[in-house]
C-alpha cells in the first residue's frame, strides 16, 4: 500500500509539472513567431521536405529488401559484386595518386641518373657535399616469371615519409586503342615496410618481392665479353645477390637460347643493371645454367665484390667450358641527402 501511495504521489507531481512546461512552451512560441513569422514557416517547410526525402529513401530501401528476399544473390554473384567493388576502389585510388601528383609530369622518366657520386665525379664542385649511405628499397621480382623487370634505373631511397608505387598491367590488342587493363593499382610504402606488396584483381594476382637495405650504396653493374664468344644455345640467367639476403637472386638478364645482346665493344645489354648493397657488404654476380628435366640449376661462374662508398671495382667471370671470359665492373655511389 505504501508503494502504491508513493507511485500515485509521484504521478500526481509529474502531472502538475507537465502543464507548466507546456504553458512555458506556449508562451515562448508566440514570441518567436511574433519576432520573425517567416523563420518559423521556413523551418516548417524544410522539416516537411526532409520528412518527404526520408520517406522516399525508406521506400527505396524497402523495395530493395523485398527484391533481395525474392531474388537472393548466388555465391557467384556475391563474389562478382565484391570483386567489382574492389576493382572500383583500386581504380579510384590509382586515379587519385595521379591527380595528386604535383611534381614533374607523371609519365616522365626520372632525370636523376645512377652513378652520381662515384670516384669519377665525387670531387665535382657542382655536386652537393651532403652525400652518404641511405636505406633503400631493393626490388627483387614480380610474381609472374613472364614479366621482366627493366628497372629500377637507380637506387630507390626510402624514408619515413610514404612513397608511391604504381603498377599497371595491360593486355595488348591489335591496336593501342584496343588495349585492355588487366590490373592497376597505386600503393604506398615507407621505411620499415617488409611484407610483399600484393594486389589481387579479378583476373590476376600481382606480388612484388622486395627487402630493405640499410646504410646502403648504389651498385651499377657492367658486364663485358672480353675473350671468346658467349654460347648461343645457353639457357640460364645472370643474377646479382647480396649478403643481406644471400638466398635471394635478382635477375639481371635471362638467356633463352638467343644470341647474347651485346654492343660493338662487347658490353652486355642487361635488362637491369642497378642494385643496392650494404656499405661493407658483399655483392655477387653469377651466371646460372638452367637444369634439364629434374636437374637443378647450376652456378657456372661468379664474381664477388665488397661494397665501398665511391669507387669502381673490377672482377672476372670465366666460362671455361665454352672458352668465354667476361669482365664485371661495379661503380659504387653514395646518395644525395637533398
Amino acid at each position: 500500500m505504501e508503494m502504491e501511495t508513493e507511485t500515485e504521489m509521484e504521478m500526481e507531481m509529474e502531472s502538475r509539472k507537465r502543464p507548466r512546461v507546456a504553458a512555458a512552451a506556449a508562451e515562448e512560441e508566440p514570441a518567436a513567431t511574433a519576432e520573425d513569422p517567416s523563420l518559423a514557416a521556413a523551418a516548417s517547410a524544410e522539416y516537411a521536405a526532409w520528412l518527404e526525402e526520408m520517406a522516399v529513401h525508406e521506400a527505396k530501401a524497402a523495395e530493395f529488401r523485398k527484391n533481395l528476399l525474392a531474388n537472393p544473390l548466388t555465391p557467384v554473384q556475391l563474389r562478382e559484386r565484391k570483386e567489382a567493388a574492389w576493382e572500383k576502389y583500386n581504380n579510384e585510388s590509382w586515379e587519385r595518386a595521379r591527380d595528386n601528383w604535383i611534381w614533374h609530369p607523371f609519365e616522365a622518366v626520372t632525370e636523376i641518373p645512377c652513378m652520381r657520386f662515384t670516384n669519377d665525379n665525387i670531387n665535382d664542385p657542382n655536386y652537393p657535399r651532403l652525400v652518404r649511405t641511405m636505406p633503400t628499397l631493393q626490388i627483387v621480382s614480380v610474381q609472374d616469371s613472364y614479366l621482366t623487370l627493366t628497372g629500377p634505373t637507380r637506387g630507390v631511397v626510402m624514408t619515413i615519409d610514404p612513397s608511391y608505387l604504381e603498377a599497371k598491367l595491360k593486355v595488348r590488342g591489335a591496336t593501342e586503342s584496343e588495349d585492355k587493363d588487366l590490373s592497376k593499382f597505386a600503393k604506398t610504402y615507407s621505411l620499415g615496410c617488409y611484407l610483399p606488396i600484393k594486389h589481387t584483381s579479378k583476373l590476376c594476382t600481382l606480388e612484388l618481392q622486395h627487402y630493405t637495405v640499410c646504410s646502403s650504396v648504389e651498385a651499377t653493374i657492367r658486364v663485358q665479353v672480353i675473350e671468346g664468344q658467349f654460347p648461343r644455345d645457353f639457357r640460364g640467367v645472370l643474377t646479382a645477390s647480396t649478403d643481406a639476403e644471400s638466398g635471394v637472386m635478382i635477375s639481371l638478364l635471362d638467356f633463352n637460347n638467343d644470341e647474347l645482346p651485346v654492343d660493338a665493344d662487347g658490353s652486355v645489354k642487361l635488362s637491369r643493371q642497378v642494385v643496392s648493397v650494404r656499405k661493407g657488404g658483399k655483392l655477387k654476380v653469377s651466371v646460372w645454367q638452367h637444369g634439364v628435366g629434374e636437374e637443378e640449376d647450376q652456378e657456372i661462374t661468379a664474381a664477388s665484390f665488397t661494397a665501398t662508398e665511391a669507387e669502381t671495382s673490377t672482377n672476372y667471370m670465366p666460362m671455361k667450358k665454352w672458352k668465354c671470359w667476361m669482365e664485371v665492373t661495379v661503380a659504387w655511389s653514395l646518395f644525395s641527402c637533398w
